[in-house]
């Protein structure tokens, strides 16, 4: 089986001055659309973890037949939203953990870490240049300690944890450490 992945869209962007997932792009998609564009290229089924509160991306969602959970305390943080998605897809055996404000992620990057997760590794992440980056996997393994996630520090206290089932793969995709936190970084996108 594929590991699910899940795009993290519940957050509330404050660095970046106010929504940006639907921020249109010079091939006229936005944010949230590439980053799933990737996830599609890569043929791995996914949903969309959106906060209660952001109509304008659940309708967004809805609109794109993508599969959306809603989770109702996005406002505690990343690690709850990992959370709320992985108890969501409790029956896939592995689960793909990507922010939704990383448009630049390969198609095949994203490949090698699920193809990874498949032949039995637990945790997976790229790294580029030394860099560890997007998407992090995690297998079935990790699942009780996934759905106890909450705060604003993802899965990092997982990752600290446990550095003996870390799966580095190196890559040649800078995508994997570009995330657009502010509109600077957006601007650096659109060039």
């Amino acid at each position: 089986m594929k590991p699910h992945a899940l795009v993290l869209a519940a957050g509330k962007a404050r660095r970046f001055g106010g929504d940006k997932l639907l921020y249109p792009l010079a091939d006229n998609r936005c944010l949230l659309d590439r980053c799933i564009g990737n996830l599609q290229a890569a043929r791995i089924d996914f949903s969309v973890v959106v906060s209660a509160d952001n109509h304008a991306v659940q309708q967004h969602c809805h609109n794109g037949g993508y599969e959306c959970v809603v989770h109702p305390n996005a406002e505690r943080g990343m690690g709850s939203s990992i959370a709320c998605g992985v108890k969501s897809q409790a029956k896939n055996n592995a689960w793909l953990i990507l922010p939704a404000d990383m448009p630049a992620v390969a198609a095949t990057t994203i490949t090698a870490v699920a193809t990874a997760l498949q032949h039995g590794k637990h945790i997976v992440a790229p790294r580029y240049q030394q860099q560890q980056g997007h998407p992090v996997g995690f297998s079935s393994l990790l699942y009780e300690e996934l759905i106890q996630l909450d705060g604003d520090h993802g899965a990092r206290a997982i990752l600290q944890a446990h550095p003996e089932l870390l799966q580095l793969i190196d890559v040649t995709d800078p995508g994997i450490l570009l995330d657009v936190d502010t509109p600077e970084a957006l601007q650096a996108l659109l060039l």
